[in-house]
């Protein structure tokens, strides 16, 4: 499936490019006794092959005052990302996708990116026919449309267990992740498909979703594909509307999807 194999060099390509711009590690904490840490494996297995830095804490043998603790893991299987020795994304549980495992880790070092107040540059784009091309340093000259601001989520020192916690922490500002974070319902033969993505490029008029593969099994992709954008609210998230979406292309080995479609405003990346 040369389509796939794209999809596949189109990520890696980015995620390079960020894994380039600082040190990203994914500490993987688990148990050789833990059922959803096995089910874990073959995911982990193919983020290591694809060049991520993937490290295995097995906390059943890890002492009370050492790593797991240190980083306040009380749930197996937990993934805790660290970019430049500072956690910046933590995922709980099992039953992840290579895809939510690369969302993640994706995410976690933007925001990294964005604490730093750097900017990105020479960052893949989707959004060419030849490849991926460079994207431009001065990009308010070249594009009538911009990427939304990416909110830093300030990361909470580890905690010793001399000094344990006495107050909550400080509740991180999720707004961006809320405006980032979309519906996806895909019309298939037995009615509908739905999950969510995330939104991982926007220029020149579209935005790019990075979602799950299998999203796409019912209807073989070719069913039309409704995307519901968010924005924060008093409750929480709340629908601001919805947009048609374009198949980029979809691999179900991989569980991965691209999703590309035209906002009618602009979008948090």
């Amino acid at each position: 499936m040369v389509w796939s194999r794209r999809l596949i060099l189109m990520l890696l390509a980015s995620l390079a490019w960020q894994r380039a711009t600082a040190e990203t590690v994914l500490l993987d904490f688990m148990s050789p006794a833990c059922g959803p840490c096995r089910a874990m494996r073959p995911v982990l297995r193919q983020l290591i092959a694809a060049g991520y830095d993937v490290r295995e804490i097995d906390s059943s043998s890890d002492p009370g005052a050492g790593v797991a603790a240190q980083y306040r893991v009380t749930d197996l299987p937990t993934f805790v990302v660290l970019v430049d020795g500072q956690e910046r994304a933590r995922l709980v549980g099992g039953g992840n996708s290579v895809a939510k495992m690369v969302e993640m880790i994706q995410t976690a070092t933007k925001i990294a990116a964005a604490a730093k107040g750097g900017t990105q540059t020479g960052a893949p784009s989707f959004f060419t026919d030849d490849g991926p091309a460079e994207v431009a340093t001065d990009a308010a000259s070249t594009n009538t449309f911009q990427p939304g601001r990416v909110v830093p989520i300030a990361a909470d020192p580890p905690v010793s267990r001399s000094a344990p916690r006495t107050q909550p922490a400080a509740s991180t500002n999720t707004d961006a992740l809320i405006a980032a974070t979309v519906r996806l319902s895909i019309e298939d033969p037995d009615g509908k498909s739905t999950g969510t993505g995330t939104i991982i490029d926007a220029r020149e008029g579209k935005a790019l979703v990075l979602t799950c593969g299998h999203l796409f099994r019912s209807s073989n992709g070719k069913g039309a594909i409704e995307i519901a954008l968010f924005a924060p609210g008093p409750d929480g998230a709340e629908l601001r509307t919805t947009a048609e979406g374009t198949l980029v292309d979809y691999d179900l080995d991989r569980d991965l999807a691209l999703v590309c479609f035209a906002p009618d405003a602009q979008v948090a990346v």
